[in-house]
């Protein structure tokens, strides 16, 4: 169990990081293309799923 001062620091060092990867691969000297998202931090098929059994329940509309 972490307390919100430890997640929130937790949280900056991941967003630090991140940006520091994200500079880093901006200055290559080859041709790169990456797309970054929040994947690291938010698990996007998991939340794809997620509103798959909402629509399915009927408790999300297939527009949300």
């Amino acid at each position: 169990m972490h307390t919100a001062t430890e997640v929130s620091s937790d949280n900056s060092a991941l967003s630090r990081n991140i940006r520091k990867n994200e500079n880093a691969l901006q200055g290559a000297p080859c041709d790169v293309s990456v797309i970054f998202d929040d994947s690291i931090v938010q698990d996007t098929a998991s939340e794809n799923r997620q509103d798959m059994a909402e629509v399915a329940t009927g408790l999300m509309t297939r527009e949300e």
